[in-house]
């Protein structure tokens, strides 16, 4: 009897250490530091952005790379643009972003890439900058990775809990000052396997059943960026940016995304132009060149 009630309560603390562990919540910058090896480093930026940088921008961009890589934030236009583009897709990140960015900011128009079919992912990134709070809204959306990142997040915390109670001096120091968050991407385009994944994607487009409504996950998130952005007075734009070819020269969902913002349809021209990419995803100096010109001329004209 003793023996069992001695194990009943040792599994108890564990429970209440693993619970108490999971609910603490790391400084900022303990959790973008934790990330600086992701996407080459552009954490830091992110952070600088988000939280230290005062100056105001006109116009913000979020998405993964295909915006980061797309569009220009300087040089063009009379607007201030800032783009916040990150690598890799999931809605919950763009919406962690985006609310971040509006509680110490106030730009005029929030754009947000889309893509010719909605995901229904999470970020990769998801545990490691997002607060418990926030990923357990994924049990609603339905999202499979939600248990492997709340146990990830509590390693997180974990590793936070430990450099505070040895006070492990952390030697990392964001002090880099970039203003520009366009990411040329220099990469040499394989010109023949680009073309073959577009003839393999066309040949796909004639057998397969377009997306005709929108996942659970993208829906939570949307309405999210929409209520953030309504309650700063933010008009809110989708932005379409396709892979090479443009093979499906919409997207899919374009009627949803209009209950939510206006979609820019960029001319097809930009992408079906092989020298304008530097792989099947990714625009390179000259695509993006085109598309800002573009885009900034759109900008000017609403």
């Amino acid at each position: 009897m003793k023996r069992r009630t001695v194990y009943i309560i040792f599994c108890g603390t564990m429970v209440l250490l693993f619970f108490a562990v999971l609910f603490i919540v790391p400084d900022k910058e303990f959790l973008f530091k934790n990330a600086l090896g992701d996407c080459s480093g552009r954490a830091q930026f992110m952070y600088n952005a988000l939280y230290t940088d005062k100056k105001e921008a006109d116009v913000v961009l979020f998405g993964s790379s295909r915006i980061m890589n797309g569009v220009y934030d300087s040089a063009f236009g009379k607007n201030k643009i800032l783009n916040l583009g990150y690598c890799r897709f999931g809605r919950n990140l763009d919406a962690f972003f985006i609310e971040e960015y509006l509680k110490t900011h106030q730009p005029k128009k929030i754009i947000l890439e889309v893509r010719s079919e909605e995901g229904s992912n999470s970020h990769p990134l998801t545990p490691f900058l997002m607060p418990v709070s926030k990923i357990a809204n994924d049990f609603y959306t339905l999202d499979g990775d939600v248990i492997s990142n709340l146990y990830n997040k509590w390693l997180c915390n974990l590793k936070f809990t430990r450099s505070k109670i040895f006070t492990i001096e952390d030697a990392t120091v964001f002090e880099t000052k970039v203003q520009y968050g366009f990411w040329a991407n220099l990469t040499d385009p394989d010109l023949i396997a680009i073309t073959a994944k577009r003839v393999e994607d066309s040949l796909e487009l004639l057998t397969e059943t377009p997306q005709k409504k929108m996942n659970r996950n993208s829906e939570f998130y949307f309405e999210k960026i929409k209520k953030a952005c309504d309650e700063k007075n933010v008009k809110l734009y989708f932005l379409y940016i396709p892979s090479f070819g443009n093979v499906y020269k919409r997207p899919a969902l374009q009627k949803e995304y209009l209950t939510y913002a206006t979609c820019i349809i960029p001319p097809d021209s930009v992408f079906c132009n092989s020298s304008n990419f530097a792989d099947y995803n990714h625009l390179n100096k000259n695509g993006a060149r085109q598309l800002s010109i573009w885009f900034n001329n759109y900008l000017e004209s609403r």
